[in-house]
This record gives C-alpha cells, sequence and structure tokens, in this order.
C-alpha cells in the first residue's frame, strides 16, 4: 500500500472480491429465479438481488420483498451470505483467504468476524423464540430457521425481508432496533 502500485494492485483485488462475490451471489440466486421469472427477467432479477445484497442495500423488485421466497433455501441461504460478505469487506476476507492459523489473523478481522458471528447467532435464535408462535407459525421448522437466520443477518444493514414485518411482535422491534443501531460490521 506504501507504493502506487500497491494502491492500484489493492484497488484491484476490491473491485475482483466484489465482482467475483455478486456473480457467484447472481449465478445462484438464478438457479431459483430463472425457473421462476423466464430467462431474461430471473437473470436480470438475480443480477440485481445479488448487487443489492452484497452492497448492503435491501432493494428487491418484489411487491412483497422477498417474502415470497422464504420457503427457498436458495434464497434465505445466498442472500444472507452475500450481506454478510459485502459487510465483512475485502480486506477481512483476504486476511481469512491468506492467513493459514484463525489465530494469527489481524485484530481487525478477528474483532469483525467474531462480532459478526456473534450477532447473528444472538439474533437469530432471538428472532426464532420471539417470533416461533407468530410470524413463522405457518413455517416448517427447517423454514422458521432460515428466516431467523435471514432477518438476523439483513435487520443490521440491509433491510431485505422474508416475513410482514408489520407482524412482528414488540419485543421482536426493539430487538430489531437494537440490531439497526449497532449495524454491520
Amino acid at each position: 500500500i506504501d507504493t502506487p502500485g500497491g494502491i492500484i494492485r489493492l484497488i484491484l483485488q476490491f473491485v475482483l472480491y466484489s465482482l467475483v462475490t455478486e456473480l457467484v451471489g447472481a449465478l445462484c440466486i438464478a438457479l431459483s429465479f430463472i425457473p421462476k421469472y423466464g430467462l431474461g427477467q430471473g437473470v436480470f432479477l438475480s443480477i440485481f438481488t445479488s448487487v443489492s445484497a452484497f452492497n448492503n442495500a435491501g432493494f428487491a423488485l418484489f411487491k412483497d420483498n422477498l417474502i415470497s421466497a422464504v420457503n427457498d433455501p436458495i434464497i434465505t441461504i445466498t442472500v444472507p451470505l452475500l450481506i454478510i460478505m459485502g459487510g465483512i469487506g475485502p480486506l477481512v476476507f483476504l486476511d481469512l483467504v491468506t492467513t493459514q492459523k484463525l489465530t494469527k489473523l489481524k485484530l481487525h478481522s478477528k474483532i469483525v468476524l467474531s462480532t459478526t458471528f456473534i450477532l447473528i447467532i444472538v439474533g437469530s435464535i432471538s428472532f426464532f423464540i420471539l417470533e416461533y408462535p407468530s410470524t413463522l407459525n405457518h413455517l416448517s421448522l427447517i423454514e422458521k430457521i432460515g428466516a431467523s437466520f435471514f432477518q438476523s443477518v439483513t435487520t443490521r444493514t440491509a433491510g431485505f425481508n422474508t416475513v410482514d414485518i408489520g407482524q412482528i411482535s414488540t419485543p421482536t422491534s426493539m430487538m430489531m432496533m437494537l440490531f439497526m443501531f449497532i449495524g454491520g460490521a
């Protein structure tokens, strides 16, 4: 980074990280969207959703956001992973893939990864417990877990939803507001 070449190399790594992550995400999402919406619209929606998730924008082109995808494991896994990858950023990811032992990670990476992990776990368990009898009631157990994970990840930054946010309980609303205040890593 101390030289112009180092800065250019770092910028190229950031761009490559973003493009590859968004492309892989779009390909995964396309597995779900192309059969539902056809090739042209499915590809467009996949790319848009992937870029929106990775950049923590939370823009969905569906009237119900992603509620109709609550039982779609491709969406409920891929979108949160893209949000996480966008949230931790390329520096942490590069540190993670180039360091052979987790104990040798840079302090910044350790803080970002551990905080992200703790917030996802606490948020998922809390959402699951608080919404089990209400907004998650109609879902299977695996869908309840997926929706809880999804909402835990997206609440802090992106704002997508796979459940009707207007129907969540007051304690869940308070928890979500706290997570929004904390924000991303």
